[in-house]
């Protein structure tokens, strides 16, 4: 819930305002989420089953999976935000948002690189989690893709 509210502040009317949550958004943002946090337990799994299993890999499992789901969350939120505006206008907001979204997964790789409390491989692994999700998205989104073929045909 902190995501879904910190994503969708409407800073203009103050910082107890919340804009309304897109309902495509939120569906696809809680797809990933759920596949986050399937993938993230199945990782806690093998390493528990390993043996190599500490809180670091929790920790790192975390942090990397909130950051993961934030990076989906913001770059939703900004290609929202730039279908309302013209088509140069939107191309650099995208740009923008991109490049800055990057930046923060790179900051959290490094976080959880230097800081000896992150298990580093699980913060990685962990930022890849929406990937793997949008990958499986055809195999679960067909009531959506029959309603698109059928308005192809007719």
């Amino acid at each position: 819930r902190f995501i879904f509210k910190f994503m969708f502040l409407d800073k203009r009317k103050g910082m107890n305002s919340v804009k309304a949550v897109n309902p495509v958004i939120k569906k696809e943002t809680t797809y990933i989420s759920i596949w986050t946090m399937a993938l993230s337990l199945i990782m806690q799994g093998v390493i528990f089953f390993m043996g190599k299993w500490d809180s670091g890999v929790l920790l790192g499992n975390l942090l990397g999976g909130a950051a993961a789901v934030l990076n989906f969350g913001l770059m939703c939120k900004g290609i929202l935000a730039a279908v309302e505006k013209d088509e140069q206008d939107a191309k650099t907001m995208i740009r923008m948002s991109r490049t800055l979204r990057m930046f923060m997964l790179l900051a959290v790789a490094a976080i959880g690189a230097v800081l000896s409390f992150f298990n580093t491989w699980t913060v990685l692994i962990s930022l890849f989690f929406p990937r793997i999700a949008i990958f499986f998205w055809p195999l679960f989104n067909k009531s959506e893709q029959n309603v698109e073929s059928e308005d192809k045909h007719e």
